[in-house]
């Protein structure tokens, strides 16, 4: 008799998620659970390991609240990618994510911002390196994403190459002067801590930094994790 069960199917469920938790989180952010998910098939095993993590739903008020986390992973490399969920409606700038940012530090930062069009930015500064300036608050991304539906946004840093992304998919390019590594210190989510402003109204989700330049296929992945968890978020 033919057994009705393959037994070479493949698990629907992966035995490897693994649920996290952030225990630095501020009493006014209230996180929904979102269990950590690896890729099963890593172009590469060490590129998609994340320096940093934020496996939750925050919600963000608008009024003068930001995530911070004091002390964070050396970033001294000049490839760095950041990815994250947003949900908003936003129609004025908002920062995004920092490091290096405070109203008596101004060396060695970055700013992620969503402009008041709802396209994405990448700006950095050091203030050791003649001309200061490396990337600049222009050219954004194609792509709008304060649709008021969770959206995924992605930068890659390569060296003096920069490349966005909007839900997995390529959203426009820019280009910097320098090529900067960073301070591990001073690292917010959600708003301007130096000027006081710019503060995020709606959620962040599945944030997450990487020492490492990854590739349009990675990003994809990293998007496609995050698709996994939809009605979590």
């Amino acid at each position: 008799e033919t057994p009705t069960s393959d037994p070479t199917e493949t698990p629907t469920s992966d035995p490897t998620e693994v649920p996290t938790s952030d225990p630095t989180l501020e009493q006014y952010v209230k996180p929904t659970s979102l269990p950590t998910v690896k890729p099963t098939s890593e172009p590469s095993a060490t590129t998609l390991e994340p320096v940093f993590e934020l496996m939750d739903i925050v919600s963000m008020t608008g009024l003068h609240t930001t995530l911070q986390y004091p002390s964070f992973p050396v970033l001294l490399s000049d490839k760095v990618t950041i990815s994250m969920w947003i949900r908003t409606t936003q129609t004025s700038q908002v920062y995004l994510m920092s490091i290096g940012r405070t109203s008596s530090n101004i060396n060695y930062e970055f700013i992620l911002r969503m402009a008041p069009d709802g396209t994405i930015n990448f700006w950095d500064y050091s203030t050791s390196t003649t001309g200061k300036f490396g990337f600049s608050f222009s050219p954004n991304s194609v792509e709008a994403v304060n649709t008021g539906v969770l959206t995924h946004i992605a930068f890659v840093k390569d060296g003096t190459n920069g490349y966005y992304y909007v839900n997995g998919v390529a959203s426009g390019t820019t280009t910097s002067t320098h090529a900067f590594s960073y301070k591990q210190e001073d690292f917010y989510l959600g708003g301007d801590i130096r000027d006081n402003n710019d503060f995020l109204e709606g959620d962040l989700a599945f944030v997450e930094v990487f020492k490492s330049s990854l590739s349009a296929m990675e990003i994809f992945m990293v998007y496609e994790n995050g698709l996994q968890h939809q009605n979590s978020l």
